[in-house]
C-alpha cells in the first residue's frame, strides 16, 4: 500500500495502476480488476469502474480510503468485504464478513429454477420457498424479487448469516415476504415454519473436510468454514436436506429441491430415500 503515492492530483488511472502494480507484487489474483474495482469504490463511481473517466482525480480523502482498501486486498480480504456490497442476479447485497459471498454459480442456479418454476406454474401463483444455508439471502431474495407472489423462509446455522440476509430483505423492500430463521437442518429438533414448501433450495456446505486447506486465502482467512465443509465427504448436510424432503415439499406443480453442489457430487445417489419419484 506504501506504493500509492500521495500526490495533490493523483489520476484514477495512475491509481488503478499503482495498486495493480501492488496487488502483482503481492501475488493477488485478479490484479486489475480489483484495483478498478476499489478505485471506483473509493471515487463513488462504482458504476463506471470498467472504465473511469480519463480526467478523474482522487480528493486526499478518496486517496486515504484506497490506501486502506489495497491494505485490506494484500491481506487477501475479499474486495466484496473491503466495499460492503455485490450485485448479484438483478439485485445488490450487502456482504459482512464471515458469511458466504455469493458466486456467479449461484445466479446460474438462480436462472434455473426461475426456467423450471416459468415451465410449471404462472408468475403470478403463490409459491412457497425454503431457502437453507441461506448465506447473505442471495438465492431466496433473488426468486423472491423475480416472483412477485412467492414467499420465502429462509435458515441458517450463523447468526451473522440471519441478521445479513434480514437486512438484505428490508434494504431490498421484501421482507414482508421473508423470513429469516436461525437453525441446523441436520438436527431433528429443528421445526420449519410456513410448510410445506413448493420450492427447496439450497447451497449448502459441500466441500469436502481434505480439501478445506487447499482453498484460497480469501476463502479460508474470511469465509465461515461451516457455510464451505460438508464433513467428510462434502454431502453430510445435503443428507440431512434430502431425508426431510418428504416432509416439507408441496405436491404443487413446481415442487422440487434444487442444490449446488460439486461436479463430482451426484445427489441422485440419495434418491432413493425419496421414493419412487422423487423431485430433487
Amino acid at each position: 500500500p506504501n506504493a500509492i503515492p500521495r500526490l495533490e492530483s493523483l489520476s484514477a488511472a495512475a491509481a488503478v495502476a499503482a495498486a495493480a502494480r501492488v496487488f502483482d507484487e503481492a501475488g493477488v489474483p485478479e490484479a486489475d480488476q480489483s484495483a478498478r474495482y476499489l478505485v471506483a469504490h473509493a471515487v463513488g463511481r462504482i458504476d463506471d469502474f470498467a472504465r473511469l473517466p480519463s480526467g478523474l482525480a482522487l480528493s486526499a480523502g478518496e486517496q486515504d480510503l484506497l490506501v486502506d482498501f489495497v491494505r485490506r486486498r494484500v491481506d487477501r480480504e475479499p474486495v466484496q468485504y473491503i466495499v460492503g456490497d455485490w450485485d448479484f442476479h438483478h439485485i445488490n447485497l450487502l456482504c459482512r464478513a464471515p458469511t458466504l459471498i455469493p458466486r456467479p454459480e449461484t445466479e446460474d442456479l438462480v436462472e434455473r429454477i426461475l426456467g423450471f418454476v416459468a415451465q410449471a406454474q404462472s408468475k403470478a401463483a403463490p409459491l412457497r420457498i425454503l431457502d437453507i444455508g441461506c448465506g447473505t439471502g442471495a438465492i431466496g431474495l433473488a426468486l423472491l424479487n423475480a416472483l412477485p407472489a412467492a414467499t420465502c423462509v429462509a435458515v441458517d446455522i450463523s447468526e451473522n448469516a440471519t441478521v445479513l440476509s434480514s437486512d438484505n430483505a428490508e434494504r431490498l423492500g421484501l421482507s414482508h415476504r421473508y423470513e429469516c430463521i436461525l437453525g441446523d437442518v441436520t438436527s431433528p429438533a429443528l421445526r420449519l415454519p410456513g410448510g410445506p414448501f413448493g420450492l427447496v433450495v439450497s447451497n449448502p456446505p459441500y466441500i469436502p473436510k481434505a480439501d478445506m486447506a487447499t482453498l484460497a486465502p480469501e476463502v479460508v482467512a474470511y469465509e465461515d468454514d461451516r457455510a464451505l465443509c460438508g464433513g467428510d465427504d462434502g454431502l453430510d448436510v445435503a443428507r440431512a436436506i434430502v431425508r426431510r424432503l418428504p416432509h416439507i415439499l408441496d405436491n404443487g406443480p413446481a415442487s422440487s429441491a434444487w442444490f449446488e453442489l460439486d461436479d463430482s457430487h451426484l445427489l441422485d445417489r440419495q434418491a432413493p430415500s425419496l421414493g419412487p419419484n422423487p423431485k430433487a
